[in-house]
């Protein structure tokens, strides 16, 4: 009898030891999962800067968006922790637009930009955030423009020292630009010029930001101001040393194509880049590159081409690599981009005898059976180019059956 019980002892202490073993795994899975919850929410927020008592996962906010004029109000707090809580707790809130119109009437607009010399970096990084997440808003954005001072204040930041103080900047601009009062703020401001010369600095990840910012610039800026601004900074030039660079990134070089579309919309763009070899760059491009870079190369290649020395040029030199690629049909926008740019050629008689005899059919097929009305319309056209008569439906289609 003691030997079975002294049995059921023995096995009761293993049980327990086994359970104490199993119990201690699974807490040093369940504190890893911390960590690494804690390391992921540090990366997405862009800010390893953030201590950890500081972190938004560690704080509990009352009413939710109820809390916002007492997180506003706390935000000029002396007190280091309530000051930089309340801003990363309203920058999270301000991802919503409802929150953000409580923002207005808390006036946390002229209330961080107080803060925006701040010397702890957390503070810069989160009160350009802010403004950022403003200029994401309809009634945001026209507040921040009715404000030059503010953007004046905001454009300092293009110096700071921190990269995600500079990266939130930049956004904001980019943001503003996108209507036609923030593009003449950043002209009015006299900004165009500073940020050609903040680009080659810049970190890569940034260079793209900017350059989109004067491509908008450059593009809707007024005709009192462009094109003659980026004429005399050499934008054509500087484009062209960006695409050729071994070093600059993918980003870098199509915000750098789009530069050169925005200039190329004038007639004097189109002359400096047909003078300095941009059509042979494009169509180089066009044939290694990456879709997107390509897509953005052609649209380039498309403005170029409207110049009448321009056409002449790649009707000795390009066209039969432009014939070529039509014949990929995978990227629809790429090949809208190549017919046009056919159809600039095709007003030149060399050009024009070139593409009849070599892509003629393919343009007759993507006129009658190609799923894309834009393609449709733009290969009629090009065909009404190249054989000097308006697009008659019937006629292409009864040829194309034979085809």
């Amino acid at each position: 009898m003691s030997n079975i019980i002294e049995e059921k002892g023995q096995l009761s202490f293993d049980d327990l030891n086994e359970k104490k073993g199993a119990n201690e795994r699974i807490s040093s899975v369940l504190n890893s999962h911390k960590e690494s919850q804690r390391n992921i929410l540090k990366e997405d927020l862009s800010y390893p800067v953030v201590p950890d008592r500081l972190l938004p996962n560690k704080t509990d906010v009352a009413y939710e968006r109820d809390g916002i004029p007492q997180l506003v109000s706390q935000i000029s707090s002396k007190d280091d922790v309530i000051c930089q809580k309340s801003l990363i707790i309203l920058c999270q809130m301000f991802h919503k637009p409802e929150n953000i119109y409580l923002g207005f009437v808390e006036d946390v607009l002229n209330k961080a930009i107080r803060m925006i010399n701040d010397p702890r970096i957390l503070v810069r990084q989160k009160v350009t955030e802010l403004l950022y997440l403003y200029s994401t808003h309809t009634y945001g954005k026209q507040k921040l423009l009715e404000k030059l001072n503010i953007l004046n204040i905001l454009s300092n930041r293009f110096s700071d020292k921190d990269e995600v103080v500079r990266k939130n900047t930049y956004k904001t601009f980019l943001k503003l630009c996108e209507h036609q009062d923030g593009i003449d703020a950043v002209l009015n401001l006299f900004l165009f010029n500073r940020l050609v010369k903040l680009i080659d600095d810049e970190k890569m990840a940034l260079k793209s930001i900017i350059l989109e910012i004067i491509a908008k610039c450059i593009r809707y800026g007024k005709p009192k101001i462009m094109p003659a601004a980026a004429i005399k900074l050499n934008i054509i030039v500087f484009s062209k040393s960006l695409l050729l660079s071994g070093v600059n990134s993918e980003k870098v070089k199509i915000a750098a194509s789009k530069c050169v579309q925005a200039l190329c919309y004038y007639e004097e763009g189109k002359e400096l880049a047909t003078k300095h070899g941009l059509i042979d760059i494009f169509v180089q491009i066009m044939v290694v590159s990456s879709n997107e870079l390509r897509r953005e190369a052609a649209k380039a290649l498309m403005w170029i081409t409207l110049y009448c020395d321009a056409k002449k040029k790649i009707n000795k030199e390009g066209i039969h690599s432009i014939i070529w690629m039509l014949n990929d049909d995978s990227d629809p926008s790429f090949q809208l981009s190549l017919i046009k740019i056919l159809t600039n050629c095709a007003e030149d008689p060399v050009g024009r005898e070139v593409i009849d005899l070599n892509c003629s059919s393919k343009l007759k097929r993507l006129a009658t059976s190609s799923p894309s009305e834009l393609i449709l319309k733009a290969a009629r056209i090009a065909l009404s180019v190249i054989y000097w008569k308006p697009w008659k439906k019937y006629n292409f289609e009864e040829e194309s059956k034979n085809l």
